[in-house]
């Protein structure tokens, strides 16, 4: 018998062959079962943390929310959402999605004409986003009001400055 037909040669022993292959496959099961636990630690971490997509979609669905709030028992249909998925991006851009969110709550608790009667569309939403800001919803000051409180709004400031004039003649 020469070295060639040797059975404990692994090379030409089908049965050593195979029970490497098996020790190997096991070898590959745990390192494909601790890949999958972290796989799943990082799954849960980026679930924490949602992406701007996510957010986008987060905000389309708040919107269509408020909107069927305000006109149930209907159902707000969205003709493109990756469209207006893609809007949302763009407001995320230059406002932060919780002040979004407010401006969202502050468009459906509007009650101009206008909005009311077009019911109140995501569109519009859009074309008026800085019209809802907080800034925008403060009522100004009138310009050169040194009346303490300060007036809410011009009629007011008139009316005061008239009856201040009339009170001093």
């Amino acid at each position: 018998m020469d070295q060639d037909d040797d059975p404990k040669d692994t090379k030409d022993n089908p049965w050593k062959q195979i029970g490497r292959a098996k020790v190997l496959l096991a070898e590959a099961f745990k390192i494909h079962q601790r890949l999958g636990e972290q796989l799943d630690q990082v799954h849960r971490a980026l679930e924490k943390h949602p992406t701007k997509g996510q957010y986008a979609s987060r905000l389309l669905q708040f919107f269509a929310a408020n909107w069927e709030k305000k006109y149930a028992p209907q159902k707000l249909a969205i003709a493109n959402p990756e469209k207006e998925i893609g809007i949302w991006l763009r407001l995320m851009k230059a406002v932060p999605p919780a002040e979004l969110c407010e401006r969202v709550r502050r468009y459906f608790k509007q009650t101009d004409e206008f909005i009311v009667s077009a019911r109140h569309p995501f569109g519009l939403f859009v074309s008026r986003i800085n019209d809802l800001s907080i800034e925008a919803s403060a009522p100004p000051i009138p310009i050169g009001c040194k009346h303490q409180p300060a007036c809410r709004d011009d009629a007011v400031h008139t009316r005061r400055v008239l009856t201040e004039q009339r009170n001093r003649a």
